[in-house]
Order: C-alpha cells, then structure tokens, then sequence
C-alpha cells in the first residue's frame, strides 16, 4: 500500500524487476569515489539513519559511481536531498545525464536523458531519475545546471541507488553483493457471496498511471467467470474489462456468452504521460450502459443481455490468461449490484 499522496493509500501493483547496482545503499563497499568522500549514518527518508552525505573533493571528475552490464534501455534513480549545494546531476558516463535542483524539486535544463524524474518524497527528499543506455551509473554533487566543476566541499545528501530494465523506475529493491529481482505484484479475489452482477451492476475504478504505453495496451480491471488459462476461454464465458490503449485512449468492453463484443467505447486523451489520473465507471441494466470517465458520461446500449456470472475480479491483468502485469496505482475500486444514475455517475467520476 502506497501512502506517499494521502493518508488513505493506494494499492500499488508493480511488474517485476531487477536491481542489478550493488550494495545498492552501501556505498563505501563496491563503489567507485572518483574525488568524492562519503559519510553514513544520515537522517534519510521515511525517518531512516541509513543515508550518506556524498561531498566533492578536490580534482576533476567527482563523482561515486559503479559500472555493471546491461543489455537495454535502463532507468538510474536514486533518491537525493540537498546540502549545502542543492543540485544533483545523474549521468551514464557516456552522453546521458541530467542536471535536477534539489531545492525547488525541478529537472535543470542541461542534460540529454530521456524520461528524467524528480519526485518529491517528503521532508526534503528527491527521487531522481534518468533512462540510460550504458551500465556506468554516476552521482555528482553539483553546484549548479550544467556546473560540476569547482567548490569543493559542495554536498548532497543520497541514498539507496537503482538501476533496472524499463523507461521508468518501480520501488526500492535493496541489494547487497548481487543483483536482485522484485517478481510481479498480483491481486484478485472472488466477488462477494450474493452479488450478482448478470443483469445490473456498476463498477469504477480510480487509477493512476505510472508506465510508458508505448510498447503494449494493459487491463487495469477485470472481473470474468474466467478459469481455465486459455484466451478463448476469456470470450466465450462472459466478461467484462478496462483497456488502457497505447494511444492513452481508455476503452470498455462486454464480452458475451457468444464470444463476441457487444460493447466497445472509446475516450481518448485520458492516459497522456506517466502520472496521467482516470476515473472511470461503467453502469448497466438490461441493455442500457453508461460509461463514465473524469465526469462526463457516454450513452450505449447492449445488443443482448449480458448473461456471465462474472465471479473472479482481476487487478492489472485479463483474468488468468494475461499475467504480464506493467503496473498502475489503484487509488479506489467500487462494485455495485445496482444501476447507478447518470447524475451519481458523473459526480463518483468528477476529478
């Protein structure tokens, strides 16, 4: 449960990923200190006394690095606080990087990596983040956007180091003298004794994005009578989902008894960039639907009755069959077994 937004939480759901940096917060261990001292036993995030003061010396080049193999596209991320300098610049070694102030929790303008982040953790704390294409992670204290040079004495505070395969980066995978591997988060559970949601119901779903849709459409939200692990078997029994599309586009679907669709509306422009936020609800009574997203509704009707039974709820994959979870925020989740109005809609959809 995340409850970096709000006090309520939110169910974090995660793909699986490799730390491969080691001793990922022991850096006076396998760490390269090119010019740089470091200091343990800081004040770090969420109340810990495990960070570093990482301080430039004298000499050009300062920085604390390690170099391991990778084979794609990688994020470097770390979380960093200012010192009495207040900027941290990130880089690979070999043309990626960037410049990020600590101070005012903003990207700096130098630097050519893509998909770089800041994210304001709590009491004076970044995560910072870059994409890389090399295995040369590197942690400068800097001085200002695009200065590394000069000042010595110039200090950062950081803590627990991450390199993974993906555009973006996931929680902390501590490690210590190897690599280590997060296996994928899943959630389901059965619908309650005495819903059914055959021939009325409504569901809903708050989600928060936090992947790049580029390479492949996910479900956010499921629920079927699915139970055998065939793709067939998700047409034929009667189901329902959520598509996020790779275009940020949010669709619903009804799958019929017959196998075939009977409902499929799209709304574009939901799902722009990571972070992107939808609320989304669709409502059915015999053959009247409306699909709700962000406080606007959208009339359609079924050709047919909707007759699954619908007893399995799936969060972030297609029931059984499509286990590749990518990853998303579920703020709130709500099932009824009642037909919702339009009006009550469009206000449990309203961002």
């Amino acid at each position: 449960i995340d409850f970096k937004d709000n006090t309520k939480g939110a169910l974090l759901l995660e793909p699986t990923r490799s730390n491969v940096l080691l001793q990922s917060n022991q850096f006076d261990t396998t760490w390269l200190k090119n010019n740089v001292t470091i200091l343990g036993g800081q004040s770090g995030i969420y109340g810990s006394s495990d960070a570093w003061l990482l301080q430039r010396g004298d000499g050009l080049a300062r920085f604390l690095g390690q170099t391991v193999s990778i084979s794609s596209s990688s994020t470097l991320s770390v979380y960093a606080k200012k010192g009495n300098s207040n900027w941290l610049f990130l880089s690979d070694g070999t043309g990626k990087n960037k410049y990020f102030d600590l101070e005012n929790g903003v990207i700096g303008n130098v630097g050519t990596a893509s998909n770089s982040l800041i994210e304001l953790i709590g009491n004076g704390w970044y995560r910072c983040s870059i994409t890389v294409s090399n295995g040369e992670s590197r942690i400068y204290p800097a001085v200002g956007d695009g200065v590394v040079s000069g000042l010595v004495g110039a200090n950062i505070y950081i803590q627990h180091a991450q390199l993974e395969v993906g555009s973006y980066p996931t929680s902390i995978i501590f490690t210590s003298g190897s690599a280590v591997t997060r296996v994928a988060d899943t959630c389901s559970q059965t619908v309650p004794n005495g819903v059914s949601l055959s021939t009325t119901g409504t569901v809903f779903l708050d989600y928060t994005l936090n992947i790049d849709l580029v390479s492949a459409a996910h479900f956010p939200f499921s629920i079927t009578d699915y139970n055998n692990n065939s793709s067939n078997e998700w047409l034929t029994r009667g189901s329902f989902r959520f598509t996020i599309n790779t275009n940020g586009s949010v669709t619903y679907e009804f799958v019929l008894l017959s196998a075939a669709i009977s409902t499929t509306t799209t709304v574009s422009d939901i799902f722009t960039s990571i972070g992107s936020r939808g609320k989304m609800a669709v409502s059915w009574n015999g053959t009247n639907v409306t699909f709700s997203v962000n406080g606007v509704n959208y009339q359609d009707t079924l050709s047919t009755n909707f007759t699954g039974s619908l007893d399995g709820i799936y969060l972030g994959v297609l029931g059984t069959f499509n286990n590749t979870y990518k990853g998303g925020q579920f703020n709130d989740i709500k099932l009824y077994n009642t037909r919702l109005s339009n009006a009550e809609l469009q206000a449990l959809t309203t961002i």
